[in-house]
């Protein structure tokens, strides 16, 4: 995870089922005029008769809040990373140590395994996030794959065909016309849940699976 030091979690660990979390699809300004639609595959403007307004940001699942001034949007949203270059800039050492390690142990597993491949699980005690296990994949897959492909057969195209989303939290401001990027607040393997701006719209809090976490049941609470 980028940005950790201006990051401070909260104590507590929210032990909330990740698939139990209520979503908020659809979030209106205070002054009714619009609202924000936010769906697995974009985010998309309407105005207060239900008509699609130009504004829109698509092709990626995606999350919102509006911030009080009803013009600028705190937005969650995710691009695909095929490539072990492009996730480790997200990673401290700790956390890089942590994939290398589990990738090795992968790769001592899949050389010992001789059973049927459809059955086999990448993370057998469920002790890794969702994000940790993409990183895992990849790197063993760029890093060290070498007599693995061979050993699997054709389910290797499965291993290679793996991409990991990093998932961004980024301001937008809402024109007639267009979605305008603003500043990127956070870049994570983990997914970004929850984004809710304070009201003075300074600070911003969201739920999200620690990166060193056991498993992905256990929600932190953050704020930036």
């Amino acid at each position: 995870m980028t940005l950790r030091k201006s990051l401070s979690s909260c104590a507590m660990l929210l032990l909330i089922c990740a698939g139990c979390l209520p979503e908020k699809r659809v979030v209106w300004t205070t002054s009714g005029d619009r609202a924000a639609v936010a769906t697995p595959t974009g985010l998309y403007i309407i105005d207060s008769k239900g008509s699609v307004l130009p504004p829109r940001l698509v092709g990626t699942p995606t999350r919102c809040a509006w911030l009080s001034d009803n013009k600028t949007l705190a937005v969650v949203h995710a691009v695909k990373a095929k490539r072990w270059e492009e996730l480790s800039p997200l990673l401290d050492a700790a956390q890089i140590d942590r994939v290398e390690r589990e990738a090795k142990l992968l790769r001592s597993r899949i050389k010992e395994y001789k059973g049927d491949w459809d059955k086999f699980k990448i993370d057998a005690d469920d002790q890794l996030s969702a994000g940790t296990e993409s990183a895992v994949c990849i790197f063993l897959r760029d890093k060290l794959s070498e007599g693995l492909a061979e050993h699997v057969g054709k389910n290797w195209s499965l291993l290679e065909a793996t991409e990991a989303n990093i998932w961004k939290l980024q301001s937008f401001e809402v024109t007639k016309r267009e979605l305008v990027p603003g500043r990127i607040v956070l870049k994570s393997l983990e997914e970004i849940r929850e984004p809710r701006p304070s009201p003075n719209g300074k600070l911003i809090a969201f739920l999200m699976t620690p990166t060193d976490a056991r498993g992905d049941d256990v929600l932190s609470l953050y704020i930036a």
